[in-house]
């Protein structure tokens, strides 16, 4: 069957073939054979659109050749195909202006390398696709094959797909979508004409070495990273939808988006690069720097430049590796809840920083600055400081429009954002100083003291961060918590045995004793006026909760009177602080475990005076951390301690003691040093020699008239205290060496006890005791303790 047809239109969604040429004759006497029959064209004629997605097939001849499939015989035809087209036979488009199109719904492939002079499909000099379905280009060709994409999509592996370099690309709103990595060849032209068009990277990474031209938009889609090196004039606009568009790597600078357009980014994907964009930019994703963009990293730092207005409602990430990549905005900025990350040497005054660099425009909003430091240790920053957001040529900002987004910390320091310089030569732009704000409200009075002869308070107090103050409470936590398990010999195990009767004859000791007991404390500290600034140290809060228990080893009565026992002691416990920052909001805590092990001998003489001796190593586990997104500090420390009390008891009656008491203990603590992501921590000086003086009133009575009565003891304690070492310092690395703080807690207090003893069987006896403590030389401190114990023996 042969179809003519001339100027109309052909759908086939069945068969259509040629006719089939019919054999040659038989020879005659004397004559040749007939020759055969040529086979039929399919479909034949002029000015037509053929639409195929069935079966078209040239008919045979009568020796077996097939003839074209189709044949266009002059005028403008064209051929879609859609899936499910199955073509047998030549397309002849030699005549004509002829075009073949990828079309419909459903998706399909095609072998380029079938196009092209001798292959089946010759002479069309125009390639499309529309519809919406995908086709797949598969094979190469070295025809010329200029590809416009109307709709749907068109996916290629390689740019041979295209054809000869020499054909066009041209989008008109179609997708291009990447099958594997591959470049478009730089000489190939590429325009995105009024319908715009799609790249659609699907996860692969591609580069566009020319411009793209044309009045359209383009879009960005896909996972992966396209590459625009060239001067991208295209008028319409892009949209960055998925992954990364870069403009300008790092080797072209010069690449730009050029044309105009507004470029909108999406939630989830990037632009940036080395090279500029003039239209306004909307970001809802991000906008990156140099090799702070996906792909470009190792490579130089550099700049992005933004000639238009930036509304950015995300993330602006200026940093990559190392310092000095800038984003320079040409028009207005905008920042709507939005984050700039910068890296930032946090060291003394004009240490260098990334940079976002305002020019000819103002900025509005607010963004937070996300500050890494690169390499600082920490300075104090007496004149400008640290500039991180420059006001060039015609640029302004407005109080408000940046702020820091997290703390900036080195060394000791706290670094904080302050808009304009401190000399006035510079008011738009922000500078981050790492000194003392004296208009911040709690700031101590004695910081911010106006000199004599000037009338402005001064400008280079240092900013110590909050964590200054909290690791300054650990050292003198540590002596404390120690001093709280060494302790009173009353306090540790009770009221002492009854060693005679009240007409003072010996009684005989017990075998075997065991004791336990639970100690808890609750104090503070107010340390100095200006908190870390001053010797004392910081003001904080403490309370210790701890379990201790011991058992007696060695026990021996001598004939004269005097007895000796010795033991072993173990604890395990904590204490906890909470520690103010010196301009009184609260810094943060830190928490010591303590597990404990220790010797005691204690020596009664015959008129029950004693000695009590006693040594004890702690081994601390340490952590502190402030009330923000900040590493913790984490490390370890040793304690050791060694203790000597006696009293002697006057007997005032049967049941009354009147017992002076002397006491001196010492402690040397050594603690690990650590790093926080700051700085490097280090403790000095934690040693600590308390020296007590105190009187202790008892009265013990029976509660039967057994020969082995049980009895209970209620007493009272006056002492006084001097802490004669207790000096504790705390250093933190710096670009000056390690800065030191102290932490006295030197000086004298009283402490008032109160406590019971009492037998409950022939083998039990339950003690505790309570008591408060406060100075009276010295830092400022007061605690209440309270006690709980149980003394077994056999």
């Amino acid at each position: 069957m042969l179809v003519t047809n001339n100027g109309g239109s052909v759908l086939n969604r069945g068969t259509i073939t040629g006719g089939v040429g019919g054999e040659g004759g038989t020879a005659g006497a004397g004559g040749g054979t007939g020759a055969a029959g040529a086979g039929g064209v399919g479909i034949q004629g002029q000015n037509i659109a053929i639409v195929n997605e069935g079966v078209i097939t040239g008919g045979l001849s009568g020796t077996g050749t097939q003839a074209r499939a189709i044949q266009f015989t002059a005028g403008t035809n064209s051929l879609e195909i859609h899936a499910g087209s199955s073509i047998s036979g030549i397309v002849d488009a030699n005549t004509g202006n002829n075009t073949l199109i990828l079309g419909g719904t459903a998706s399909g492939s095609f072998s380029v390398s079938d196009v092209g002079p001798g292959q089946q499909y010759q002479g069309f000099i125009a390639f499309h696709k529309t519809g919406t379905s995908t086709w797949t280009l598969t094979n190469a060709t070295t025809a010329v094959t200029p590809w416009t994409l109307y709709g749907g999509t068109l996916s290629a592996s390689q740019d041979s797909n295209f054809g000869a370099t020499s054909g066009s690309l041209t989008f008109n709103g179609g997708t291009l979508q990447l099958g594997s990595a591959f470049d478009l060849a730089a000489s190939r032209a590429i325009v995105a004409d009024t319908g715009g068009g799609t790249i659609d990277t699907n996860g692969f990474n591609s580069t566009v070495s020319q411009g793209i031209t044309g009045t359209g938009s383009m879009t960005k889609a896909g996972a992966g990273i396209l590459t625009f090196n060239g001067n991208n004039t295209y008028s319409g606009g892009t949209n960055v939808n998925a992954g990364t568009l870069v403009v300008g790597s790092s080797a072209a600078s010069a690449g730009a988006l050029s044309g105009g357009g507004a470029v909108a980014v999406a939630s989830g994907a990037t632009l940036g690069g080395y090279g500029s964009v003039t239209g306004n930019v909307t970001n809802n994703g991000t906008l990156a720097v140099a090799d702070a963009t996906p792909g470009l990293a190792g490579g130089a730092k550099g700049n992005f430049t933004l000639t238009g207005n930036v509304t950015n409602n995300a993330l602006l990430q200026v940093a990559g590796a190392g310092i000095g990549n800038t984003l320079t905005v040409s028009g207005n900025y905008q920042g709507n809840n939005a984050t700039m990350a910068l890296n930032t040497r946090l060291a003394g005054d004009g240490a260098p920083s990334d940079k976002l660099i305002i020019q000819n425009g103002a900025t509005s909003g607010a963004t937070g600055l996300r500050i890494t430091n690169v390499g600082g240790l920490g300075a104090a920053t007496p004149g400008n400081g640290i500039q991180v957001v420059q006001a060039g040529a015609g640029g302004t900002t407005s109080a408000g429009n940046f702020s820091l987004g997290a703390p900036a910390v080195a060394g000791p320091y706290e670094y904080s954002l302050y808009r304009g310089s401190r000399d006035g030569s510079d008011p738009n732009s922000w500078f981050l100083r790492s000194t003392v704000d004296c208009a911040k409200p709690g700031v101590p009075a004695s910081l911010c003291q106006v000199p004599p002869g000037t009338t402005e308070p001064p400008t280079g107090v240092p900013d110590y961060r909050p964590e200054v103050s909290i690791y300054g409470s650990l050292a003198p936590t540590a002596l404390q918590y120690g001093h709280t398990l060494i302790d009173s010999l009353h306090e540790r195990v009770g009221e002492q045995e009854r060693r005679s009767n009240a007409n003072g004859d010996p009684l005989a000791l017990s075998n075997n004793r065991v004791w336990g007991r639970y100690i808890g404390m609750s104090g503070k500290r107010e340390g100095s006026a200006d908190g870390i600034y001053g010797n004392e140290g910081p003001r904080y809060d403490y309370e210790f909760n701890g379990v201790q228990m011991g058992a007696d080893l060695w026990r021996r009565q001598r004939d004269d009177g005097h007895r000796d026992m010795a033991g072993l002691t173990g604890a395990i416990g904590y204490a906890k602080t909470k520690v103010d920052n010196y301009d009184g909001n609260k810094a943060g805590e830190g928490r010591l475990n303590g597990y404990s092990l220790g010797a005691y001998w204690t020596h009664y003489g015959p008129t029950d005076w004693y000695v009590d001796t006693g040594v004890m190593a702690t081994w601390y586990r340490i952590r502190a951390n402030g009330y923000r997104d900040l590493p913790e500090l984490k490390t370890d420390g040793l304690g050791l301690a060694a203790n000597v009390e006696g009293g002697y008891p006057f007997r005032l009656n049967p049941e009354w003691v009147l017992e002076p008491q002397a006491q001196l203990t010492y402690q040397w603590v050594n603690i690990d040093s650590a790093h926080d992501g700051a700085a490097n921590v280090r403790f000095k000086n934690v040693e600590s020699l308390v020296g007590r003086l105190g009187v202790r009133l008892a009265r013990t009575w029976a509660l039967d008239n057994s020969s082995k009565p049980r009895t209970i003891t209620t007493w009272g304690r006056l002492s006084v205290l001097h802490e004669a070492m207790g000096n504790p310092k705390t250093e933190f690395s710096s670009e000056t060496g390690y800065i030191p703080f102290r932490s006295d807690v030197s000086g004298s207090w009283t402490e008032i006890l109160l406590g019971v003893s009492g037998s409950v069987s022939d083998n039990m006896v339950l003690y505790a005791s309570g008591g408060y403590q406060e100075t009276f030389s010295g830092g400022k401190a007061s605690a209440w303790n309270g006690k709980v114990g149980m003394r077994w023996q056999w």
